[in-house]
């Protein structure tokens, strides 16, 4: 899942799917563990998780928040590419206008959106599990070395058309098969409601500000009751029982 050959006259190698492969993770002597590099994409997609809040969400929230997203290797914020925001409207036509965020075709998106960070997720159907170096040397039984003149003709031909390659539709490695990780009501769900947002986030600062207030009142009584001399506590009592026999006269 690392080769992108779309245009068989530009092979390339798609990096994050490349570096997060098996290959570059390190395993352990008990054969149960390994280390591997650091998903960057994750980060991002937390990002958003939080941001979002819901499953689904419309295409402009979605595209203003990714604007607003940096990486080490894309400045923000920025205006995301015509193609970018026309992936992200036909992405919300077919589950009944609204992105699902855990689904593949917003994965491949976000791949788009961040070539060096999020990797291209595999095509539907596709049950092949990634495999090391050895591993697919030996499953296909072929060298994996290049003779120097292919090695060369590939160089030349990239190089001459080096910057032709863009965010442009026809230059997008993109499949419209859809897969979602759990079966979801999107009508039922919909967008969020900024409104009910802003409602639900008010509600809860005022419970959390009422339990912050009970707590303090509950401190700084239980300290007066300490910091009471003897006396007074003694006293108390005493005045009492003169303002009941007053009343009883």
């Amino acid at each position: 899942g690392s080769l992108d050959e779309t245009d068989p006259q530009r092979p390339s190698v798609i990096v994050p799917n490349f570096l997060y492969g098996r290959s570059f993770c390190v395993g352990t002597e008990n054969g149960f563990q390994s280390f591997c590099c650091v998903d960057q994409c994750n980060v991002l997609m937390e990002t958003l998780e939080r941001s979002i809040a819901h499953p689904v969400a419309s295409p402009s929230l979605i595209a203003e928040l990714v604007a607003a997203l940096p990486t080490e290797t894309v400045a923000a914020p920025r205006n995301l590419s015509i193609s970018l925001r026309h992936k992200l409207d036909k992405i919300a036509e077919a589950n009944g206008g609204h992105v699902p965020l855990h689904g593949r075709l917003f994965s491949q998106w976000l791949h788009h959106a961040f070539p060096n960070e999020c990797p291209q997720p595999r095509a539907p159907g596709v049950t092949e599990a990634p495999m090391t170096h050895d591993e697919w040397q030996a499953s296909r039984n072929i060298t994996p070395t290049v003779p120097k003149e292919v090695i060369r003709n590939l160089t030349d031909a990239a190089a001459e058309m080096k910057g032709a390659m863009g965010q442009d539709e026809t230059c997008m490695l993109w499949t419209d098969e859809e897969e979602l990780v759990t079966s979801i009501e999107l009508q039922a769900l919909g967008s969020p409601s900024s409104l009910w947002l802003d409602v639900v986030r008010f509600m809860a600062m005022c419970t959390a500000v009422a339990s912050l207030i009970a707590i303090l009142v509950n401190a700084v009584s239980s300290s007066c009751s300490l910091l009471l001399p003897e006396d007074s506590k003694k006293a108390s009592p005493r005045a009492s029982d003169l303002s009941s026999r007053m009343h009883a006269i």
